[in-house]
């Protein structure tokens, strides 16, 4: 984690700078108010400040009003820093938005504890503020879905016949991997899941090679699990802006609002191609979660690059005459013995924990995706029992973990 410095004093800055690297931090640091406060209020801002009162340009108490006047959408947590040790510069210091004073010099032992809470309380602002947003999308989803179900009422039949589906036996011994479909069974899936959608596939051709990321402007994500086989296979939608938006038409019967609704339409486009191909894998492979929420995001020069799976499957689609692509990935996602402090955030939990040959009573059961609050509750209790207990889980792919970021 970042943290931004803002000293005037070269012997400060070089202290400050050594006890926050030693104390498992990045420092950035300015020299002056100004300069400080444009570090504080950038996209990219060290989300603790650690903010000295007296400073050329615009004093601590000024540059710490003008943070909070901001109110940007992650609110830093601010330690300022004096030499002043007078309750009356104190209450100022804190009236002014600071969360915290301390006065120079300081303890090293007691600083690192400060810098340890304004780490717990900006990771569950985070979490907190991911939470809302996931709810904001799911809300918007319904609306989607809402509307759907009232166009479906009168749902036509498909413009192309669906091919008839191929019974597979519940009992059959799978000899190869649960994803490798024939290409008959993906048009199907891909049909009966469009269907609900209100739109018609017209094509289905394999490709060669993967598609690459750079044709498409939206991407939308849907990943599985298949525990049986210790195996997650990603599922991606590819296509143009435009594609997307005459799909939404298409499907709804307007256009859409604005680029968020086109990527919640799109997210749940990947959400009912994941649902199609489940229906399958549970035949051949029993068991299949979802454990994540589906995800859709437009790409631009300044998205991150997509990483690439290791692409099984690939295929161009026609879906109501628009051009798309959807790749499959099949990946290893096998169970993992891991302490509490190596258990990363997305990470699936594969059993209860404790185990169940240790409590009776679980802390979290089978199946919750670790969140940054959740792991330190594992790590306060490893803490407390002091039997260095492991925790069974599985860890999401690359690709998952870059739409759930």
């Amino acid at each position: 984690m970042n943290i931004l410095v803002v000293d005037d004093d070269p012997v400060a800055q070089r202290i400050m700078k050594m006890f926050v690297e030693k104390s498992g931090y990045t420092p950035t640091i300015y020299t002056d108010g100004p300069k400080g406060l444009e570090a504080a209020l950038a996209p990219d801002a060290p989300p603790i400040i650690l903010l000295d009162w007296m400073l050329p340009g615009m004093d601590g108490i000024t540059v710490c009003k003008k943070i909070r006047e901001a109110k940007p959408k992650v609110r830093p947590y601010v330690i300022m820093l004096s030499a002043k040790h007078g309750k009356d510069e104190i209450a100022a210091g804190l009236d002014a938005g600071a969360d915290d004073f301390v006065s120079k010099p300081f303890n090293v032992g007691e600083m690192q504890a400060r810098l340890r809470v304004a780490k717990r309380l900006i990771e569950y602002q985070r979490e907190l503020l991911k939470q809302i947003d996931d709810n904001e999308v799911l809300t918007q989803r319904n609306s989607l879905l809402g509307e759907l179900i009232s166009k479906r009422q009168g749902v036509e039949a498909p413009k192309h016949p669906l091919p008839a589906a191929k019974p597979v036996a519940a009992n059959k011994v799978v000899e190869h991997k649960p994803t490798d479909f024939s290409d008959h069974e993906v048009r199907y899936m891909l049909s009966i899941a469009l269907l609900e959608l209100r739109l018609a596939l017209q094509g289905v051709t394999p490709r060669s090679r993967p598609p690459e990321f750079s044709f498409a402007e939206f991407c939308a994500w849907s990943g599985l699990m298949i525990p049986e086989h210790d195996a997650w296979v990603d599922l991606v939608v590819l296509g143009e802006t435009q594609a997307a938006e005459r799909l939404f038409e298409s499907s709804l019967g307007r256009k859409p609002h604005s680029e968020t609704e086109t990527a919640g339409f799109m997210a749940e486009m990947a959400r009912m191609v994941a649902i199609g191909f489940t229906r399958m894998l549970r035949v051949r492979a029993g068991e299949v979660v979802q454990p994540l929420i589906s995800r859709a995001l437009r790409l631009s020069i300044s998205t991150p690059p997509v990483p690439t799976p290791a692409v099984n499957r690939s295929y161009d689609l026609v879906i109501e005459n628009l051009p798309f692509r959807l790749l499959t990935a099949l990946e290893p996602c096998t169970k993992q013995m891991m302490t509490p402090g190596a258990v990363h955030a997305l990470d699936y939990l594969a059993g209860p924990f404790p185990p169940k040959e240790m409590s009776s009573v679980p802390i979290f059961n089978e199946g919750v995706v670790m969140t940054p609050r959740f792991i330190e509750k594992l790590l306060s209790h490893d803490v407390a029992v002091q039997q260095g207990e492991c925790v069974a889980v599985r860890r999401p792919t690359k690709l998952a973990r870059y739409f759930n970021a």
